[in-house]
């Protein structure tokens, strides 16, 4: 699972927000990572070494899992944002990648 932000304000990539990543399962774990110069998570700080893979197989049942990630907008924007938090649910399974994109502003996304 990765993703790529981009703020709409500058027209850049949105460097260093906060990403969090968890099962819907109710597992309680918590996926962290901040973005790259390029907007981009590419690997999520709880995973260590073995990679997410590791842990989406043992999140999935019926083989897909729920996932919610969580943007962290308003920390990125100072809290000057009517977004402070974006959510988005989905469902990927371990049989490929999953990507998500998204465009922010203070005040769209």
């Amino acid at each position: 699972i990765t993703c790529q932000i981009i703020d709409v304000q500058t027209q850049k990539p949105a460097a260093g927000m906060q990403v969090l990543l968890r099962p819907l399962n109710q597992s309680g774990h918590v996926y962290s990572s901040n973005t790259d110069f390029n907007g981009q998570i590419r690997s999520w700080g709880f995973c260590g070494i073995e990679g997410l893979g590791h842990y989406l197989r043992k999140e999935m049942i019926n083989g897909k899992c729920g996932w919610q990630i969580q943007f962290e907008s308003g920390r990125y924007f100072g809290n000057n944002t009517s977004w402070p938090l974006i959510e988005v649910n989905f469902y990927a399974g371990a049989s490929g990648n999953f990507h998500i994109s998204i465009e922010i502003g203070k005040y769209s996304y």
